[in-house]
């Protein structure tokens, strides 16, 4: 082969991975596949994950998931969804909610942010 050739087929190679990657990150960054929750089901969500981590004394470990979550929290909680979503509907949980709350950050800041409270408030009593 020739040099001309090879350097044909790296460009072509590369165009190919750079469309590869916009059509990946568009993806990655397109709507959900679920349903958008209202700020006051967004709300709901988050008070009951957060009673039901405080209920069972879970603050520390759910702080640390929840924190080291939260950089892929789009990617991952979509990816929950996979091996989730058949047990899900036998257990009669809404697994898509609970998916498109997760997929934001700030959803996730906030819900940080109302199990410290919850913490803080059995603290006190």
């Amino acid at each position: 082969m020739s040099q001309t050739s090879n350097k044909k087929i790296g460009e072509k190679i590369t165009r190919t991975v750079s469309d590869i990657s916009t059509k990946l990150k568009n993806y990655l960054s397109s709507s959900t596949i679920v349903a958008k929750l209202t700020p006051e089901q967004e709300e709901t969500l988050i008070n009951k994950i957060a009673r039901t981590i405080s209920k069972f004394g879970l603050e520390m470990p759910a702080g640390i998931f929840l924190e080291i979550f939260k950089p892929v929290s789009h990617v991952g909680a979509n990816l929950i969804l996979l091996p989730s979503s058949p047990f899900l509907y036998l257990f009669g949980v809404n697994g898509y909610q609970y998916v498109s709350l997760l997929e934001k950050r700030e959803n996730i800041e906030r819900l940080l942010e109302r199990i410290n409270e919850d913490k803080s408030d059995s603290v006190l009593d």
